[in-house]
């Protein structure tokens, strides 16, 4: 197993790709986004703010309740607020074995050890992330076809990518921002994967996203 190191307590660790450092918290540096839980959060309050400040524009516009651009914001709020708050459970109860929810368990669990612990909070964390990448991804989905509908030009859903690429292609900003496009165009590769058992079986794809160079091989099922 790879050796990597521990963002907060620098620490060469044994530690498998999801699994917390059993001695501060933290993930390995090597597979998070972000340099500690807390610049996450403020990440994710800055985009809600952002979709605050949009639906109070097209408040404006006087939309009719089915519009797909105000139910997207709506319902984008909603789970981004979701996010937060498990998030916020998470950084302040649960990110060390002396945190509440872990003393908790060993309460009512005395012969756990702390790996076992950290195992579980590491879960915890864990499954509240993929919970939420799947569901937006589905939203976006969602959204993408609503689109695709009152376009001049519709175009054939034979799925997610190929109906993104061609909503971009049409409204012209395909090409606009490379980065953005792979994180719409990667987000659903990762989705699929999940689905797969975590096996990417669509053809190799490697492109940046935020200066991290992400690489995806095919692999037969």
């Amino acid at each position: 197993m790879e050796k990597l190191v521990c963002v907060e307590c620098k620490g060469k660790l044994v530690l498998q790709n999801n699994i917390l450092c059993p001695l501060c918290g933290a993930l390995p540096q090597k597979i998070d986004l972000f340099d500690s839980m807390e610049e996450m959060l403020q990440f994710c309050l800055k985009i809600n703010r952002k979709i605050i400040s949009l639906r109070g524009y097209f408040d404006t516009l006087n939309l009719p309740d089915h519009d797909a651009r105000s139910q997207f914001l709506a319902i984008s709020s909603t789970m981004i607020m979701w996010l937060i708050i498990q998030l916020e459970i998470y950084y302040k109860h649960g990110k060390t074995t002396k945190s509440f929810i872990p003393q908790r368990i060993i309460k009512d669990n005395p012969n756990l050890s702390i790996s076992q612990i950290t195992g579980v909070m590491a879960n915890f964390d864990n499954m509240n992330r993929k919970s939420f990448f799947v569901a937006f991804m589905f939203h976006v989905e969602v959204f993408l076809k609503s689109v695709n509908r009152i376009l001049p030009k519709v175009g054939k859903d034979k799925g997610y990518v190929e109906l993104m690429t061609f909503i971009l292609k049409e409204l012209e900003i395909a090409n606009k921002n490379e980065e953005k496009h792979n994180i719409m165009k990667y987000s659903a590769f990762v989705r699929n994967s999940l689905h797969n058992n975590g096996i990417h079986t669509e053809d190799n794809e490697d492109g940046k996203i935020y200066g991290i160079h992400f690489f995806l091989t095919k692999v037969k099922k």
